[in-house]
């Protein structure tokens, strides 16, 4: 093996050192590119974020619209049925009234079918 000269091991020296200069600019640009990389991906994360939150925003006041609207319903319902409730309360005398009506009622019917059919108001 011939002898080394010292041009060939500076030569050699040189490109090494070369190299890791380029190496050195490499990893320092791909450093550069991760840096814009995440700072493209924080901007659009933020982007995403508020036009999420303004779509929660809207859909939340949409529901308490509806909730709005359905706890109105059941108020006017409510009082709906206190009204009919108040028109329908019979109370104790006034079921023994009816009693009575319908009994008189009832009594007199019977009383005309027997007639009809029978001709008497036998009892």
């Amino acid at each position: 093996m011939p002898p080394v000269t010292e041009t060939e091991m500076k030569e050699l020296r040189d490109l090494v050192l070369g190299l890791r200069e380029e190496m050195r600019l490499g990893f320092a640009e791909s450093k550069l590119g991760f840096a814009e990389s995440k700072a493209n991906s924080d901007a659009k994360f933020a982007e995403a974020k508020a036009d999420n939150d303004a779509k929660f925003a809207e859909a939340k006041a949409h529901t308490n619209a509806k909730f709005a609207e359905v706890n109105v319903a059941i108020a006017n319902l409510s009082g709906d049925v206190r009204v009919l409730e108040e028109r329908t309360k019979l109370g104790f005398w006034g079921f023994i009234w009816r009693a009575l009506i319908i009994s008189t009622f009832a009594l007199a019917i019977s009383f005309t079918t027997k007639y009809f059919f029978f001709g008497n108001f036998k009892i």
